[in-house]
């Protein structure tokens, strides 16, 4: 990247930004979170797993022992288990998706934002809160968190994803979460600018010890002197808290960027009826925008 980019001209800027693309090219970290190359993670891998098949396909060999040879892929990312063996013991058998079931984002943001946003939201719809009532929010986390959520005054929608300041005031302004959260005008609305500042995240070293959940507590202090708390034990998208009208709704918010709601609705009800589906290309059909 560095002699490439110097080939291609590159300033001091392009050239950081080149360099933080190639590091994340080499395996994906969290640093980058809150800029274009976070879900650009999910799209190198796609690639790299075709590439890999299709030059295999074509004779393209590698190390037989590539990944848990002396010096393979586990001896590398200095794995907890030097083999395979324990993940080769139920291949084929057990499938993650079926026993852990599926995590529904409610919300398009990082998941770490998703129990303080559960209970933040929980919290103005029973109270019927507005901006101006709110005197401050304090958010309780587990140690994974603030590792995560590293944005506290977000310049963009990326990084406002990662940001709990931002998250939770655009709770509390605009009663929801969902794509249209992130436009530029919305991270600019002079109310969520006003309420962030007095938007605060900190551990709670308890968090975590006794359930495997992402945990968060939120206090909201009103001008009023009043004070309103609620606990989170997870996010309510996880399997088995999810509802169906839940479901419905976020489905029908991501489809309305590329189709019509009538669209929306069939492709909605193929999809609830997979099970009764004789032909996927019917399904795929409705997916497909005008």
């Amino acid at each position: 990247a560095a002699r490439a980019g110097r080939v291609l001209g590159h300033d001091a800027g392009s050239m950081r930004h080149a360099l933080g693309i190639a590091a994340s090219a080499a395996c994906g970290f969290k640093e980058n979170m809150g800029s274009m190359v976070k879900p650009l993670h999910a799209g190198l891998a796609a690639r790299n797993g075709l590439m890999a098949a299709q030059l295999a396909r074509r004779g393209f060999a590698a190390s037989p022992d590539a990944l848990d040879g002396p010096q393979g892929y586990l001896q590398v990312m200095d794995s907890e288990h030097p083999t395979l063996e324990s993940a080769l013991v139920d291949l084929g058998t057990r499938w993650e998706i079926v026993q852990s079931g599926i995590t529904v984002k409610l919300y398009p943001s990082c998941a770490a934002t998703h129990p303080p946003l559960d209970a933040l939201l929980d919290l103005r719809r029973r109270e019927a809160l507005d901006a101006d009532q709110v005197d401050a929010i304090d958010i309780e986390v587990d140690a994974m968190t603030p590792r995560l959520l590293i944005h506290e005054r977000p310049r963009n929608g990326l990084e406002a994803k990662f940001s709990m300041p931002f998250c939770a005031a655009a709770a509390i302004v605009f009663g929801r979460i969902g794509v249209d959260t992130f436009d530029p005008a919305r991270i600019q609305d002079a109310a969520v600018q006003a309420l962030m500042p007095r938007v605060s995240m900190r551990v709670n070293t308890a968090f975590g010890a006794a359930s495997p959940l992402s945990q968060a507590r939120v206090t909201i202090g009103l001008r009023n002197g009043r004070t309103l708390t609620r606990f989170a034990d997870g996010a309510r998208g996880y399997p088995g808290r999810v509802t169906d009208a839940e479901l419905a709704e976020k489905f029908a918010a991501c489809a309305s960027q590329v189709m019509e709601a009538d669209a929306a609705r069939r492709a909605w009800a193929a999809a609830t009826s997979l099970e009764r589906c004789d032909d996927v290309r019917s399904l795929m059909q409705l997916l497909v925008p005008d």
